[in-house]
């Protein structure tokens, strides 16, 4: 059983970038919905795995999101430039 522990812990990995490819590159959605899904992969590795996996993926879930989806919202033009 601890032999596959960093089986699943790359399983894991791999489910949250995977999620992010989606999200990202083959069907652009908004951040709430991949925030969504994110949110159902750390679920579903917590509910069948254990803690050590899902905070894992957990904390590159968080990386991730907040480098992929955020970062255009910061460096996008907004109306409140325009007004100013």
């Amino acid at each position: 059983m601890v032999r596959l522990r960093p089986v699943r812990i790359l399983i894991g990995l791999f489910g949250v970038l995977a999620v992010t490819f989606l999200g990202y590159k083959v069907v652009p959605v908004n951040a709430t919905t991949v925030g969504f899904a994110y949110l159902l992969v750390i679920l579903v590795l917590a509910s069948t795995w254990g803690f050590l996996e899902a905070a894992l993926a957990s904390v590159l879930a968080t990386l991730v999101f907040n480098f992929s989806f955020f970062l255009r919202l910061v460096h996008s033009p907004s109306p409140i430039h325009k007004i100013g």
